[in-house]
């Protein structure tokens, strides 16, 4: 009878799994009041982020809110990713860098992505002219944010996406070393999602901003120490180039996370449990003559 009821379990987790919504554990963008007086070092708007830590190397860099429209130098990119008119701006020049730190505070108590889980954000960058330059967002181990130095930018870095001076097309960085997405440069922006699929796997989805359309899915594994947790990202401007058609602008994060199946096997094996209990106390007693 028990055996029964465990396999009538397993189908029920199954149709759980199938069905169960995800849950918003994680939510910010530039529209938040927070940011009405400036996007600032310990500002904190939204829910699930700790706060913001924002550092520059030099005076060729800083961060600012404005229209991600103002790097279409000319063009028209209807929709981008603004939250009530502006996003999060960064501009970086002369071998300077900018970059802005945020750890992840989730509101389900967790402090760190896990299989399951969903991280989402906007980007639109500019130009990126000047020799070596690179713009992006990693997904790391810890959060190491003293500086704006390549070491701290890059320090435990598992997962980036990122465009690289020279090159014509997204990066993305993980366990395979920097990988070609073949989605080319734009100024319309990019809607982004990584979903881990395992604690060390990924399935990353790329949209158009602008249009919505659909540009790849890639799927991989995470880089560094497996089972390293997801603490922190970190996005930055590595010296793109002067101008407002170079600047680098960032808005929409999100996570959203659904239950473990630990958790929805919970349910129905509890339910299993008491059902049990109850068949053996309906069976009739047996014969003793």
């Amino acid at each position: 009878m028990m055996g029964k009821l465990l396999v009538s379990a397993a189908l029920v987790i199954l149709g759980l799994q199938s069905r169960v919504q995800a849950t918003v554990v994680a939510s910010d963008n530039s529209g938040d009041a927070v940011y009405n007086s400036g996007w600032t070092s310990g500002s904190n708007g939204g829910f699930g982020f700790g706060a913001w830590t924002l550092q520059t190397s030099g005076g060729n860099a800083g961060m600012f809110q404005a229209s991600a429209t103002n790097n279409d130098d000319g063009t028209s990119s209807a929709g981008n990713i603004n939250a009530l008119g502006d996003a999060f701006g960064m501009y970086a020049n002369s071998g300077d860098r900018s970059a802005g730190y945020r750890s992840f505070n989730l509101t389900n108590a967790a402090s760190a992505l896990a299989a399951g889980y969903t991280f989402n954000w906007s980007m639109d960058n500019g130009g990126v002219d000047d020799g070596g330059a690179s713009v992006g967002l990693s997904l790391r181990t810890g959060n190491s944010a003293g500086d704006a130095s390549d070491g701290t930018i890059f320090a435990g870095r598992r997962f980036g996406f990122e465009f690289l001076q020279g090159s014509g097309d997204y990066k993305i960085f993980d366990s395979s070393g920097v990988r070609n997405t073949g989605i080319g440069w734009r100024r319309t922006g990019l809607n982004l999602s990584l979903t881990l699929t395992a604690a060390d796997a990924y399935s990353l989805s790329v949209a158009d901003a602008s249009s919505g359309s659909a540009l790849g899915t890639f799927t991989g594994s995470l880089a560094g120490t497996a089972g390293a947790a997801l603490n922190s990202f970190s996005i930055y401007n590595r010296f793109a180039g002067g101008g407002g058609p170079r600047d680098l602008y960032f808005n929409n994060f999100s996570v959203s996370a659904v239950p473990e199946a630990s958790q929805l096997l919970a349910i129905p094996l509890a339910a299993a449990a008491v059902l049990g209990r109850r068949a053996w106390k309906r069976r009739p007693a047996r014969r003793t003559s």
